[in-house]
This record gives structure tokens, sequence and C-alpha cells, in this order.
């Protein structure tokens, strides 16, 4: 299991309050990268990311996607010939 407490606390919680519309959003300059929600109708975890939806039972397995996501999208991207990074945003300075 995943050492990121953080990200398992952010599932454990949409899923305990699955009676809820709750959606955890990852963005970065106010666009979402990534978005994570819980579906009570079919007991899953729903993964949007641009126009791609996955889904996943088990809580394990929406956190290590989740991890290899927020991986991948920490790496350098070549955007119009920049270097771009993507890094999480510090909640202190919101």
């Amino acid at each position: 299991m995943s050492e990121n407490n953080e990200l398992y606390t952010i599932l454990r919680t949409i899923q305990t309050f699955s009676e809820c519309d709750i959606t955890h959003s990852f963005s970065e300059h106010d666009t979402d990268l990534l978005r994570v929600s819980y579906s009570k109708e079919s007991n899953s975890f729903v993964i949007t990311q641009n126009d791609s939806v996955e889904t996943y039972h088990a809580l394990s397995s929406a956190l290590a996607r989740i991890e290899a996501l927020l991986h991948d999208l920490k790496s350098p991207t070549v955007k119009g010939g920049q270097m771009i990074y993507l890094t999480k945003k510090d909640p202190s300075s919101v």
C-alpha cells in the first residue's frame, strides 16, 4: 500500500461520505488536471483526466492510479518549446 497518507485520506473521505457529491480536483493555474469522486451506485472511485474516465472498485487501486498520474504530471513536459514543471500547490499560499 502507498505511503501517501494525504491521498489515502482524501479517497477514504470521499468514499465515507458517498451520500454527498464530493469531487477532489488536482489543478494547476485554475485548470483541472485530474479529478476523483466516488460513485455510490457503482461502488467505485471515478478518476477523470481530460476526456478519459477510469473506475476502480478498490481504494488501493484508485490510490495507485492517482499516484501514477500525479507522478506523470510532475514530470517535465515540453509545451511550445518551453519546459514546464507541474507542482503541488502549497496550501499555506492560498
